[in-house]
């Protein structure tokens, strides 16, 4: 598709992306009758995928925790750590405050499998949520932070600062895409069993930009 059509195609596809996927067909038919007719299956295509992005994005959006977040008691060794980064790296990031600095501190919660750390990492508002690897498709600007879980350290080791310190502009890649521009404001709670940390706790790096609780939540 050329330039032009396809911009025409992202609007009109955009109009119809809350409907049913024969709905938005439909419109696309009517708005675009010939450049349908020319490139009718690299439109279904796109439409598709787009779609899909949008349900993935309103799944998102009205995701609602099991648990509320009154029901997990901070342990007390880990109070004062955990509700500094809630109060400067979390809260003053996502309700767009002047952030005390340029980055924000990760948060790393580490613990054995049921430990309801996911639980607790779910319950802070509206997130990606990343388990077993990263993917570049599960993106979403709208949302207010970001969540990996089950990752082992070594597979971001390459991005690691990207990912989790919100710099602003950067570049990020998974396996099966190519780089792509993002603007990272969102904060990260990492979540990791111990088999994965890898060589985390030995970079000095963390020390200042990381906050590290080692701890089961039941």
């Amino acid at each position: 598709m050329s330039v032009s059509v396809s911009r025409r195609f992202v609007s009109n596809a955009s109009l119809s992306a809350s409907s049913a996927p024969s709905v938005a067909i439909d419109t696309i038919q009517i708005t675009m009758p010939y450049d349908y007719q020319v490139h009718s299956t690299s439109m279904r295509d796109t439409l598709n995928q787009h779609i899909g992005q949008q349900h993935r994005l309103q799944k998102l959006l009205q995701y609602q925790p099991p648990f509320p977040l009154t029901s997990f008691a901070i342990p007390p060794n880990h109070a004062d750590k955990i509700n500094e980064w809630l109060a400067k790296d979390f809260r003053e990031r996502i309700h767009d405050r002047l952030p005390t600095r340029t980055r924000s501190k990760c948060l790393f919660i580490i613990g054995h499998t049921q430990s309801e750390k996911t639980s607790f990492a779910r319950t802070l508002g509206t997130h990606m949520f990343h388990r077993g690897c990263f993917s570049l498709s599960e993106w979403a600007d709208e949302v207010d932070y970001m969540i990996l879980n089950d990752i082992p350290y070594r597979d971001i080791r390459q991005q690691v600062k990207q990912l989790l310190t919100a710099p602003g502009e950067i570049h990020l890649t998974d396996k099966y895409h190519k780089k792509e521009k993002k603007n990272n404001n969102k904060p990260c709670i990492y979540l990791l069993n111990y088999e994965d940390i890898g060589s985390l706790l030995s970079e000095t790096y963390w020390f200042d930009n990381g906050v590290i609780i080692s701890y089961n939540w039941v």
